[in-house]
């Protein structure tokens, strides 16, 4: 089973606290444009999280001609050299992300920022399909 990340919809009060960290974790810049995890108003009090789940039979591996995105230890990867920025993986999965600058998509790594930083604690980590 894959691990991946998992908000509580309950706790999570959509302060974007994690996409925050998150884009500064990785790329050293605050901003969701550059986040792994981003967070979506349903309604006034309802927010869902959109985050890799490393799926078994990931459709953005499949739809990477080149194989800049593998399956490795039931955890979806990244390879930026291999990477041609034709934008099927984000076409192909909605928790995906891309990057305009580098025309590459930004997938979480799973490194546990977010989860670390969250102050209502409504992120973990969780095994799963």
């Amino acid at each position: 089973m894959a691990l991946h990340i998992e908000v509580d919809p309950q706790r999570c009060t959509g302060c974007r606290t994690c996409e925050q960290v998150c884009a500064f974790a990785h790329e050293g810049v605050f901003g969701p444009v550059k986040a792994r995890i981003h967070v979506l108003r349903q309604d006034i009090l309802t927010f869902k999280v959109r985050v890799c789940t490393h799926c078994a039979e990931a459709p953005c591996v499949a739809a990477c001609p080149t194989g800049a995105l593998a399956r490795r230890k039931e955890k979806t990867v990244f390879d930026p050299s291999l990477c041609t920025g034709c934008g099927a993986c984000v076409q192909a999965c909605t928790l995906l992300f891309w990057d305009e600058e580098r025309l590459q998509p930004l997938l979480c790594d799973l490194c546990g920022e977010c989860i670390r930083q969250c102050p209502e604690k409504a992120i973990r980590f969780q095994k799963g399909e």
